[in-house]
C-alpha cells in the first residue's frame, strides 16, 4: 500500500493515488478479500481469525476454487508491489542511506544519557549523606528544646504555686493577685504548641490544689461582689470585677449578674401586681372577685395594693441602681497590660449601655404585667385611673431617685418615656375622665331649653366650676407635663361653656336697645341682672334680650376672674409649665373676646345715641332768659349716660372689658364735645356762659362712669378742661398762638374756634364751606385725620381772600393773617 514506514528525519514517501488503488477497491468490493483488508483498517473490531475463514470457506464452497481466487489475488498482489518498487526506486535507496545517519546519531546520544547517569549517581551520593545527618541532629535539638521549655514551664509553674499559697494566705486584699497566678497557672497547664505538663510528677502532684484555689477564688469574688452590689461599695465591686477578669470570667459574670438582676425583677413585677395574692392578702385563700368591692373592704383593697406598689418601685428602683452602679464601675477600671476600659470587654461597640438594656426589661415587663392585671381585674384599672397622679407621682419619684445615681444630673429622656409609656393607657383613660366630668358639669349649668328660655347660670354656678377646673389643675400639682395635659382638657371644657354662652348670645333688635324709665331717681337692681316685668321708677326698662345677654356676660365675667386669680397666684410659681399656662390663657383670651362680642355693640348703640344728643349743640335756644341753664341736647345726654350707668353697667359685673368700653364711651364724648363745641357760631358771651355750663353738666354726667376719676382718660379730659378755659380767652388774636391752651387741643379745635369767635362772618368753618352737616363733618374727622382738616382750612382761607379782592377791600380782617400763619405751626408739629 505504501513505501514502507517513514525514516527519522525524513519525509514520509506516499504512492501515488493512482498506483494500486484500483487493486484495493476491487478487493474492498470482492467478498472474500475484503475481510483481508478489515485488520489494518482504523477501528477494527477485531483482527483477521484465519481458522474461522477457512472453516467458513470449506463450509461454504469449493476448496479448489478458494485457492485459485486466493492465489490469483496474492499474483495480482505481488505485481502490485513489484510496480511500486520499481515505480519508487530512488526513493527507497535514499532513505536506507538515511538509515545509518540515524543510527550514528542514536550512537552519541545513549553516551551522552550514560555519562549524565554518572553524574548524578555521583551528585545524590555528595547531598544524601549530609542530608541524613543533619536531619538527624535537628530532631535532637528539638528534642533537647521541648524538654527546655517543659522544664522552664514546669519550673515557672511550680513558683507560681509557691506564690499563689503566699497570696491565697493574704485573704481577700491578696485576691486580685492569686487570680492572676490561678490565670497564669491555667495556660502554662494546657497544651502549648502540642504539649503540656500532664505526666509531671511535680505538676500532677498540685492540680488538685490549684483546682480547690480556683473555686474558693471565684466563690470568694462572687461573694464580695454580691455584697458590693447590695451595698453599692464601687471599691468591692471593682476589686471583684478585677479578680473575674485576671481569671479571664469577666464577661460571663456581668452577664450572670445582669441576668440576676432583670429576674429579680421580673419576680418582683409578677409578684407585686397578681391578684391572687391581692385576694389572699385581704381575705385569705379564699380568692375573692374583685370586680365590685365597696365601702371599707374596698378601701383597705386599695391601700393594699398602693403599699404593693410602693414595695415594687422599691425594688425597681435598687435592681436599676445596681445596673448603673455596675455600669459606672466598669467605665472606670482598667486592664493594667492593655489599658482598655473592662467596659469595652463586657459591651460591644456600638450596643446599648448596660443599665438600659435592664431599663428596657423591666419597662417591658411592667407594661406587659399592668395590661394583664388591669384585664383580669377591672377594678385595678379603676383604681389607678382614678388615682392616676399618685401613679405618675410613684413614677417620677423612681425617676427622681434614680437620677440621682447618674453621672451627669440630667435623667435620660428616653428612659423616662419608656418608664411612662408603661402607664400611657391609664393616663389617657385618666383624662379622658376628668373631661368627661368638667363637660358633664357645663353640660348640667344648660339645661335643654328652645329659644332664649334657657336660663343662663348663676354666678354660684360659674365659681363652683371654676373650683372644679381648678381642683383638676390642682391634682397635677408637681408634675409639669401632666399638668399641661390636664390645663389641654381644662381649655376644652372651657372653649365648651363658651360654645354654650355663645348660642345662647340673642342678636335680634331689642338686645341692644335702652329705654329709660319715667322718673330720675334710680332704684336698686335685682340680683343676676334680671329685672321685675315691670319696671320700677327711674329705672331703665330692659328687654328680655338684653337682660338675657347681661347675664350670659357676668358669666363669663365670673369664670374669667375666677380662673385668672388662680392663674396669677400660681402661674409664677416653678411647678406650674409655661404650656400649662398658654392653654389655660388662650381659654381666657376666648372668654374676654366674647365677653367683649356681647357687649361692644350696645355700647356702639349707644355711642352713636350720644352723639346724637350731641349734635343738639346746634339747636340749643342760647337766650340767656332761657327757663333751663342747661341746653335741651345735654339734657337728652345725661338722660342716655343715666340709662347705661344705672341700667347696664351697674348691673354688670366690673371686668377690664367694661372698663375699657366705658373709658371708649366717655372719651368718645369728651372728644365730639369738644369737636361740636368749636363749631358753634356766632360764639356769643352768652354762648360762651352756656357752653361752660354744659361742660360741667358734662361732667357731672359721666363722672359716674369713671369711679377713679376723669383725670384717668388722659388726653381727652385735658382737651375738655382746656377748651373751657379756652372759650373765655380774650387777648388780642394776634396773642391767642401763645397762650397754654393752645399747645393742648387740637389744631383742629383750635382753628375752628378761633374762626367761630374771631374770624369775620364772610370767613366759613370747613362744613359749611363743603356745605355739609356738622354729623357728615365730624365723620369725615374721623376718616382723615388732623392733616386732612388743614387742607379744608386753607380752602376757606383761600375762598375768604377771593372774596375779599373781588370786594376791592384793600386789607384782610386781623384774624386771617394769624390763621395763615398758626395753621402751619399748629399741624406740622401734630402727630
Amino acid at each position: 500500500q505504501d513505501g514502507g514506514p517513514p525514516l527519522k528525519g525524513e519525509g514520509t514517501v506516499h504512492v501515488s493515488d493512482t498506483d494500486g488503488s484500483d487493486l484495493l477497491k476491487t478487493f474492498e468490493k470482492d467478498e472474500v478479500f475484503s475481510k483481508f483488508l478489515e485488520e489494518g483498517r482504523v477501528g477494527a473490531r477485531q483482527s483477521f481469525d484465519t481458522v474461522a475463514y477457512t472453516s467458513n470457506a470449506i463450509r461454504t464452497s469449493n476448496i479448489d476454487t478458494s485457492l485459485q481466487k486466493l492465489t490469483r489475488g496474492v499474483s495480482d498482489l505481488n505485481k502490485e508491489i513489484n510496480s511500486q518498487v520499481f515505480s519508487h526506486h530512488e526513493e527507497l535507496l535514499d532513505q536506507a542511506s538515511k538509515i545509518k545517519e540515524l543510527e550514528a546519531i542514536l550512537n552519541v546520544i545513549s553516551a551522552g544519557v550514560g555519562g549524565l547517569e554518572e553524574s548524578v549517581d555521583k551528585l545524590h551520593g555528595a547531598i544524601t549523606v549530609p542530608f541524613q545527618l543533619l536531619q538527624e541532629r535537628t530532631r535532637h535539638q528539638a528534642s533537647v528544646l521541648l524538654a527546655c521549655g517543659l522544664l522552664r514551664r514546669t519550673i515557672r509553674f511550680l513558683y507560681l504555686v509557691k506564690k499563689l499559697k503566699i497570696h491565697l494566705q493574704g485573704g481577700s486584699r491578696e485576691l486580685t493577685k492569686a487570680a492572676l497566678c490561678l490565670s497564669e497557672l491555667r495556660v502554662l497547664r494546657d497544651e502549648h504548641e502540642g504539649e503540656d505538663l500532664s505526666g509531671i510528677q511535680a505538676v500532677d502532684q498540685e492540680i488538685p490544689f490549684l483546682e480547690r484555689s480556683w473555686d474558693d477564688v471565684m466563690s470568694a469574688a462572687a461573694r464580695m461582689l454580691s455584697q458590693g452590689m447590695e451595698t453599692l461599695n464601687q471599691s468591692e465591686v471593682a476589686h471583684a470585677l478585677q479578680v473575674f477578669h485576671n481569671l479571664g470570667a469577666l464577661k460571663k459574670r456581668v452577664e450572670l449578674t445582669m441576668h440576676a438582676i432583670t429576674d429579680r425583677l421580673a419576680k418582683a413585677i409578677r409578684a407585686s401586681l397578681n391578684q391572687n395574692a391581692l385576694a389572699q392578702e385581704l381575705r385569705g385563700s379564699g380568692g375573692p372577685d374583685l370586680t365590685h368591692i365597696a365601702g371599707s373592704a374596698g378601701a383597705a383593697w386599695r391601700a393594699a395594693l398602693w403599699s404593693r406598689l410602693e414595695r415594687l418601685l422599691d425594688t425597681l428602683h435598687s435592681c436599676c441602681v445596681q445596673a448603673r452602679h455596675m455600669h459606672r464601675v466598669l467605665a472606670k477600671i482598667r486592664d493594667p497590660a492593655t489599658h482598655h476600659l473592662l467596659l469595652e470587654e463586657v459591651q460591644a461597640k456600638g450596643s446599648e449601655p448596660l443599665p438600659t438594656v435592664v431599663w428596657r426589661s423591666m419597662c417591658k415587663q411592667l407594661s406587659e404585667q399592668l395590661a394583664s392585671v388591669s384585664r383580669a381585674t377591672p377594678m385595678v384599672e379603676s383604681t389607678l385611673v382614678a388615682e392616676y397622679p399618685k401613679l405618675r407621682r410613684y413614677y417620677m419619684d423612681l425617676l427622681r431617685r434614680t437620677n440621682t445615681h447618674l453621672d451627669t444630673p440630667q435623667q435620660d429622656a428616653n428612659e423616662q418615656q419608656m418608664l411612662l409609656g408603661t402607664i400611657a393607657n391609664f393616663e389617657t383613660a385618666y383624662l379622658n375622665r376628668s373631661l368627661s366630668r368638667l363637660s358633664e358639669l357645663v353640660n348640667s349649668l344648660f339645661p335643654a331649653a328652645h329659644g332664649h328660655s334657657a336660663v343662663p347660670p348663676s354666678p354660684e354656678q360659674v365659681v363652683s366650676l371654676a373650683k372644679a377646673i381648678w381642683a383638676e389643675v390642682d391634682t397635677a400639682r408637681g408634675d409639669q407635663d401632666l399638668m399641661a395635659a390636664v390645663s389641654r382638657s381644662v381649655s376644652k371644657a372651657m372653649t365648651m361653656f363658651l360654645i354654650k354662652i355663645e348660642g345662647m348670645i340673642s342678636s335680634d333688635h331689642d338686645a341692644y336697645q335702652l329705654r329709660p324709665g319715667t322718673a330720675s331717681t334710680p332704684t336698686s337692681s335685682t340680683p343676676h341682672g334680671t329685672l321685675p316685668p315691670t319696671a320700677a321708677a327711674g329705672v331703665p326698662v330692659l328687654s328680655p334680650s338684653l337682660q338675657h345677654n347681661m347675664a350670659l356676660f357676668n358669666a363669663l365675667v365670673h369664670l374669667h376672674a375666677s380662673i385668672s386669680s388662680q392663674l396669677n397666684t400660681h402661674a409664677h410659681t416653678h411647678d406650674f409649665p409655661e404650656s400649662a399656662r398658654t392653654s389655660i390663657g388662650q381659654a381666657l383670651t376666648t372668654i374676654e373676646s366674647l365677653s367683649n362680642q356681647i357687649i361692644m355693640p350696645l355700647f356702639g348703640i349707644v355711642t352713636k345715641q350720644c352723639e346724637g344728643s350731641l349734635m343738639g349743640l346746634f339747636n340749643v335756644d342760647w337766650n340767656p332768659t332761657a327757663p333751663n341753664p342747661s341746653s335741651a341736647c345735654m339734657t337728652q345726654l345725661q338722660q342716655h349716660v343715666h340709662t347705661l350707668y344705672s341700667g347696664v353697667i351697674c348691673r354688670l359685673t366690673p371686668t377690664p372689658t367694661l372698663t375699657r368700653h366705658t373709658h371708649a364711651l366717655v372719651r368718645r364724648i369728651m372728644v365730639v364735645f369738644v369737636r361740636l363745641a368749636a363749631l358753634v357760631r356766632p360764639l356769643t358771651e352768652d354762648m360762651r356762659l352756656k357752653l361752660a355750663g354744659d361742660m360741667a353738666q358734662l361732667e357731672l354726667a359721666l363722672a359716674p362712669l369713671i369711679p377713679e376719676g376723669l383725670k384717668e382718660l388722659g388726653a381727652a379730659y385735658r382737651h375738655l378742661r382746656a377748651f373751657r378755659s379756652f372759650i373765655f380767652r380774650s387777648e388780642p388774636v394776634s396773642d391767642i398762638p401763645g397762650i397754654p391752651e393752645v399747645r393742648v387741643l387740637l389744631p383742629s379745635v383750635v382753628m375752628h374756634h378761633m374762626i367761630s369767635s374771631r374770624a369775620p362772618e364772610d370767613l366759613l368753618l370747613p362744613h359749611k364751606q363743603m356745605n355739609w352737616t356738622p354729623a357728615q363733618y365730624s365723620e369725615w374727622i374721623d376718616r382723615h385725620g388732623e392733616q386732612d382738616v388743614w387742607g379744608l382750612l386753607r380752602t376757606c382761607l383761600d375762598s375768604y381772600a377771593q372774596k375779599v379782592n373781588m370786594r376791592g377791600e384793600k386789607e384782610f380782617h386781623e384774624a386771617y393773617p394769624v390763621l395763615q400763619a398758626l395753621g402751619p405751626a399748629l399741624f406740622s408739629n401734630w402727630k
